[in-house]
């Protein structure tokens, strides 16, 4: 059974889109990496969108092996400089959308203001993907506006 949790929230587009610095990593990724504690060996998670690594670096900290991609070339390049994800081994960064991306099995699926660039017509094929993706007991932890 998987814990997911939709967080409604008001913000400036271009800041987030195009930080100047590296931020924290979202307070429900940390919350989702609590529930499933510190017990778990092995851990794996995919970041959906993952764009500059905002919490693609907070999951490597956490030791997880990370399965990251997003469709921004650009965002990949910026994230993939980063020292903590320079020749990183816990960490594959793949260039491509949610309807491309082959989940991998994964305690943690996180899509922070993320799903809102995946394609109504493909949205729900893509949902289907992450649910079947969790291991038993894992979590999910997403972000949606409205």
């Amino acid at each position: 059974m998987s814990i997911i949790e939709v967080y409604m929230a008001t913000i400036d587009w271009q800041t987030y889109l195009f930080p100047s610095a590296l931020q924290a990593p979202r307070t429900h990724l940390v919350e989702a990496h609590q529930l499933l504690g510190e017990r778990l060996r092995g851990k794996v998670a995919v970041d959906c969108g993952c764009g500059h690594g905002r919490d693609t670096f907070y999951l490597l900290e956490q030791r997880y092996r990370v399965y990251a991609f997003d469709n921004n070339l650009d965002s990949l390049r910026q994230l993939s400089t980063h020292p903590l994800a320079a020749s990183n081994p816990l960490l594959d960064l793949q260039h491509c959308s949610f309807s491309e991306y082959r989940f991998p099995k994964a305690h943690l699926v996180n899509a922070s203001a993320s799903l809102f660039f995946c394609p109504r017509t493909d949205f729900y094929g893509v949902w289907q993907k992450i649910v079947q993706c969790l291991n038993p007991g894992g979590s999910s932890a997403v972000t949606s506006w409205a």
